[in-house]
C-alpha cells in the first residue's frame, strides 16, 4: 500500500500529500522562548502529527470516535492510496461512522475491513489471529506501547498471537507456531479438567471407593 493524499471537506483542514517516492516525514519543531522575567517556555508547533496518523487509520476502518461525533459534525475524511498500480479512495463520514465508502461504494465497517484485508493480506484470510487491525497496527503505530516495544502493537496481545502476527509479516511459515498454540490450548484444557477433578469431593470419593474394591 502506498498513501497518496489525506483530505477533508472543510477548508480549515490542510490536505496532506504523501511523498510518492521514499518516506513522508511530519516533523514537530521544538523551540525555547525566554522572555524577560520569565522562565524558559518550551513549545512544539501544532501541526497534527498524531492526528494525521490517527486519521489514516480512521479512514481505513478503525473504531468509531465519539469525540468526532460531538465536535466534528458534518466532517468527511478521504484517504487516497494505491495497492500495486490500483488506485483507491476510502471515505468516512463522521455522521455515519459505522459505514465507509471504498471507491464510492458504501460498505459496513465489517465489510470494508474484510475487503481491505483481502487486498492487503490475501493469504491471511481464514487464518486465526491475523485480522486486519492487528496487522495494520504494526505499520502505523500510534499507541505509546507501540513506540516502546519492537514486537508489540497492542497491550492486550497474548505472546502466542504476537508471535504469529510478527512471523506472518516477516514471511515465515506460521504452521508450526499455530500448531504449538493449538497444542498449548489442549494442554491447558487438560490441566484445568485435572484440577477441577482434584477439587471435586464427589469424584474423589468415587475414585476412592473404586480403588477399595
Amino acid at each position: 500500500m502506498k498513501l497518496v493524499k489525506l483530505t477533508a471537506n472543510k477548508d480549515s483542514f490542510k490536505e496532506i500529500k504523501f511523498n510518492p517516492k521514499g518516506l513522508s516525514l511530519i516533523l514537530g519543531k521544538k523551540t525555547d522562548k525566554k522572555q524577560e522575567g520569565q522562565k524558559n517556555t518550551k513549545t512544539i508547533n501544532g501541526i497534527g502529527k498524531t492526528l494525521a496518523s490517527y486519521l489514516v487509520g480512521y479512514c481505513l476502518g478503525s473504531n468509531p470516535n465519539e469525540t468526532f461525533t460531538k465536535k466534528l459534525e458534518g466532517w468527511i475524511f478521504k484517504l487516497e492510496f494505491k495497492i500495486g498500480d490500483n488506485p483507491y479512495i476510502a471515505e468516512r463520514r463522521v455522521d455515519d461512522q459505522e459505514n465507509l465508502y471504498l471507491n464510492g461504494v458504501k460498505k459496513s465497517k465489517y465489510e470494508f475491513n474484510n475487503e481491505l484485508r483481502e487486498l492487503l493480506f490475501p493469504d491471511s484470510v481464514g487464518v486465526n489471529n491475523l485480522g486486519l487491525r492487528p496487522l495494520y497496527k504494526r505499520f502505523v503505530r500510534t499507541d505509546k506501547l507501540a513506540y516502546n516495544s519492537y514486537d508489540s502493537a497492542d497491550e492486550h496481545e497474548y505472546s502466542d498471537t504476537k508471535l504469529i502476527r510478527n512471523a506472518y509479516l516477516l514471511g515465515l511459515n506460521i504452521d508450526l507456531i499455530t500448531k504449538k498454540v493449538e497444542l498449548k490450548k489442549e494442554l491447558d484444557s487438560v490441566e484445568k479438567t485435572k484440577n477441577n477433578l482434584n477439587k471435586d469431593d464427589l469424584i474423589k470419593k468415587f475414585i476412592s471407593e473404586e480403588n477399595s474394591i
